[in-house]
């Protein structure tokens, strides 16, 4: 039953995504990027590329840490602890 459920889900995503038309202003938008990025030499954007994907992953670090997310943690714990009473409080990786 959950499979299908999960089938049903991306088929709804995949038609929706072939449905999606961009706007001019989108188009524009990506051919301009696509245009600069493409002006800059290959070892500078790879450079930018791993820079880019760095910063990305230490801002999810960051916010893994914070007070909502460890609250949160905390409540999946505490509800996991009602129907199983040997749960520990652990780190809980997401």
């Amino acid at each position: 039953m959950g499979e299908e459920r999960v089938r049903r889900s991306i088929l709804k995503w995949e038609a929706e995504l072939e449905a999606y038309h961009t706007n001019d202003f989108e188009r524009m938008y990506e051919i301009s990027l696509d245009s600069m990025f493409g002006k800059i030499p290959n070892h500078y954007q790879e450079k930018i590329l791993n820079w880019a994907d760095q910063w990305f992953l230490y801002t999810y670090t960051f916010l893994q840490g914070t007070n909502s997310q460890q609250a949160s943690q905390e409540r999946i714990l505490q509800t996991a602890r009602s129907f199983n009473e040997q749960i520990e409080k652990k780190k809980l990786m997401i």
